[in-house]
């Protein structure tokens, strides 16, 4: 098993489990850790909050449908924001907008706007509790922000329950997440593993995604992964939500399954087939859902958009980054350039906004105004280049 394990590029030890291979790089860091916050409950939080400290855990894959991000993850791990009427702040919890380096600032984050019940949408199964799947569907970018590592549902490649009992051949699998036990939080400044400032901070983490390796078993309750009897990882707490990754020899990676359950007294790991869950994912639409920011669409209402809108975002992004492609803005064929550029790299921003506020105000004119304003943006930007006003 292990020298199949370093054919496919996983080194495999006592200690840790890697996966080098690029064909299997993106599904790997597509995972994220969920980070769930505790703030000040008698604050007035309808426009912002503050995060006191970060807590519990969980895992979820990174999604993106169309021009919207979501992740997928167990709803017993959101459990505490659905059994309430009110939740305590509108971000509860939230997951890094990039796949492995730490984080600073709040635009470091991507953050919850509402949870889908897809698991209800699935049919009965006799193995399988479908119900503990949902999907959070997350806000827009911000101007600038960046995700490096998501799934693009339109090019998910899935392992078919049709297709496992073939892959006893090679029974090559990897679950993935982020585990209590690699993730400890610190709410002491001075702690050994990693102090920080109490003066600027009120805790501290570490962010480690785990790997495990195993392989493919069943027994009467149905498919299951079987843990290598060597596997560090003792504790599975932490990892609900995360991938379970079939790496076989003949081909690129493909997604099994959502990790459900597992126990430190033994090498079982239970998980959902994701070939059902791909299906609720496509019509999510239809599925229950729950606001977790309940003052999103209020906000959004009152969202400026137009070139108006666009040049406010603009001319924020320059202040906030002096070192931007600014030229003189007195001239204002050189403004309206340089306006435009922004907008074109922006362009997906724009649009799933417009996309939300014309859905607020049920009136899709609003968002083909703003796609008929994208369009002149580029083509504008085409008659600039071919006048060599680059």
């Amino acid at each position: 098993m292990l020298e199949r394990l370093k054919q496919l590029g996983i080194n495999f030890n006592p200690d840790e489990i890697t996966i080098n291979e690029a064909r299997h790089q993106h599904n790997i860091l597509s995972t994220r850790r969920i980070f769930h916050i505790f703030t000040d409950v008698t604050r007035d939080e309808k426009w912002d909050f503050k995060d006191l400290y970060f807590g519990q855990w969980g895992s979820g894959t990174l999604i993106k449908i169309g021009m919207k991000y979501f992740l997928l993850t167990a709803k017993h791990v959101l459990k505490d924001y659905l059994e309430t009427e009110k939740l305590p702040n509108t971000s509860p919890f939230r997951i890094t907008s990039h796949s492995s380096k730490g984080f600073d600032n709040i635009d470091d984050f991507l953050y919850p706007k509402k949870i889908w019940k897809i698991g209800e949408i699935i049919p009965p199964h006799e193995h399988y509790n479908f119900e503990d799947v949902v999907l959070v569907e997350l806000f827009n970018l911000e101007f600038g922000q960046m995700v490096d590592h998501c799934i693009n549902f339109n090019e998910m490649k899935i392992l078919e329950l049709s297709e496992y009992e073939s892959i006893f051949k090679e029974n090559i699998l990897a679950d993935i997440g982020f585990s209590e036990e690699s993730n400890p939080y610190f709410h002491e400044a001075n702690n050994e593993v990693h102090p920080y400032d109490e003066n600027v901070y009120t805790s501290s983490t570490i962010l480690h995604r785990d790997y495990i390796g195993g392989q493919l078993n069943k027994d009467e309750l149905g498919y299951y992964f079987e843990k290598l009897n060597t596997a560090s990882i003792k504790c599975t707490n932490g990892m609900s939500g995360g991938l379970i990754l079939y790496v076989g020899f003949s081909c690129e990676s493909k997604l099994m399954g959502m990790h459900v359950s597992g126990s430190s007294e033994s090498d079982i790991i239970r998980f959902l087939p994701m070939c059902q869950i791909h299906t609720a994912i496509r019509d999510y639409l239809t599925a229950e859902s729950v606001i977790i920011d309940y003052h999103y669409f209020e906000r959004l209402a009152e969202l400026e958009l137009g070139v108006g809108g666009i040049a406010k975002h603009y001319d924020d992004y320059i202040r906030k980054n002096p070192k931007a492609r600014q030229r003189n803005h007195n001239i204002s064929k050189e403004y309206f350039d340089d306006l435009t550029d922004f907008a074109i790299k922006n362009k997906e921003f724009i649009l799933v906004n417009a996309m939300d506020y014309a859905e607020v105000k049920g009136n899709k004119h609003e968002y083909d105004i703003i796609s008929i304003m994208m369009d002149c943006f580029e083509k504008a930007k085409e008659a600039r280049i071919k006048e060599g006003r680059l």
